[in-house]
């Protein structure tokens, strides 16, 4: 859904829930520490255990991950690098030499933490 805010990622995490049981999710990926705080105060308000009932993540990774409860997991982009590329693309542009396509040699790292757990239950969804 794109990158919500907080009370978007709240709303949608709450539609999710209230879908009948066999079709709820098991795991909730957030774009970001935003939408994974919103979800979070969805699961909660619902009485749902992280990572019990429902595993959550987000993409980028902060500090403030490890202070939460429970600490998030999330997927450390290579920040620096992606900057570098793009200054790197916009110089290029700027000089003419047209849009290139760069790859980043740094990949992102899963920094697993106590919000994800294996689910009791595994599913197909058609």
């Amino acid at each position: 859904h794109g990158d919500p805010s907080m009370a978007d990622a709240r709303r949608i995490t709450g539609d999710l829930l209230a879908l009948p049981a066999g079709r709820r999710p098991s795991a909730i990926i957030a774009t970001n520490l935003t939408s994974a705080l919103g979800a979070r105060s969805a699961l909660r308000d619902a009485g749902c255990e992280v990572p019990g009932d429902v595993s959550l993540m987000a993409f980028d990774d902060h500090q403030v991950e490890d202070f939460l409860d429970p600490p998030l997991t999330t997927v450390r982009m290579p920040m620096r690098a992606m900057g570098a590329a793009a200054v790197s693309m916009l110089f290029g542009a700027v000089r003419g030499e047209g849009i290139q396509h760069l790859v980043v040699p740094e990949v992102p790292e899963l920094v697993l933490r106590e919000s994800t757990a294996a689910p009791s239950v595994v599913r197909v969804l058609d």
